[in-house]
């Protein structure tokens, strides 16, 4: 019975790892300047991070979650977003 609680604990520990994930990106202004202290929150939810001077964001968020980043919506298709500066401005 033991065993069957420790394989229990360790599968329920097992998928909470893999429900969220460092979800990554980058801002950067319509100059390439990367911008910093841009607000990232996770809709729905009280998750909110800031980009930091390199523009670069990191953020607990699954796939499928909804980032709100300067008034927009952003889907998160991948854990890896690249650099979103091209949602906001057209070049």
């Amino acid at each position: 019975m033991k065993r069957f609680h420790i394989k229990v604990f360790s599968l329920l520990s097992l998928l909470g790892t893999f429900s969220y994930a460092q979800t990554t990106g980058i801002l950067k202004d319509s100059y390439g300047i990367p911008e910093s202290d841009v607000e990232v929150m996770i809709k729905g939810t009280d998750r909110v991070v800031y980009t930091d001077l390199d523009g670069k964001f990191d953020i607990d968020a699954k796939i499928g979650d909804i980032l709100l980043i300067k008034g927009k919506e952003i889907t998160v298709a991948s854990n890896d977003l690249g650099d979103l500066s091209s949602l906001f401005f057209v070049r």
